[in-house]
C-alpha cells in the first residue's frame, strides 16, 4: 500500500511538474508575444513619428518657399516704388528748372521793359 501511495504521489508530482512546466512555457510565450507587440508598437510609433517629421519638414519647406516668394514680391514692389520715386523726383527737378528759367525770363523781360520805358520817357521829353 505504501508503494501505491508513493506511486500516486510520484504521479501527482509528475503531473504537477508537467502542469508547472506548461504554465512556465505559457508565461514565456506570453512574454515573447508581449515583446513582439511592444516592438510592433515601437515600429508603428517610429513610422508615425517619421511621417510626422516628414509632414513637418514639408510644411516648413512650403513656408520657406512662400516666405521667399513674399520677399521677392516685396523687393520687386520696392524697386518699382524707387523707380517711381526717381521718376517723380526727376519731374520735380524739371519743374524747378522750368520755374527758375521762367523767373529768369520774367526778370529779363522786366529789365527790358524798364529799359524801354526809360527810353520812351527820354524820347518823350525830347519831343516836348
Amino acid at each position: 500500500m505504501e508503494i501505491n501511495t508513493k506511486d500516486r504521489e510520484l504521479r501527482n508530482l509528475r503531473s504537477e511538474n508537467t502542469r508547472l512546466r506548461t504554465h512556465i512555457r505559457n508565461i514565456e510565450e506570453n512574454k515573447q508575444v508581449d515583446l513582439a507587440i511592444k516592438r510592433q508598437r515601437e515600429q508603428e510609433s517610429n513610422v508615425y513619428n517619421h511621417m510626422a517629421e516628414i509632414d513637418l519638414r514639408n510644411g516648413l519647406l512650403a513656408a520657406n518657399k512662400e516666405l521667399e516668394n513674399l520677399r521677392r514680391e516685396y523687393v520687386n514692389r520696392l524697386n518699382h516704388f524707387k523707380q517711381d520715386m526717381n521718376a517723380k523726383n526727376a519731374e520735380i527737378m524739371d519743374l524747378h528748372r522750368t520755374i527758375a528759367n521762367g523767373r529768369i525770363l520774367i526778370k529779363n523781360i522786366e529789365s527790358r521793359l524798364e529799359t524801354a520805358t526809360k527810353d520812351l520817357d527820354k524820347k518823350t521829353r525830347e519831343v516836348f
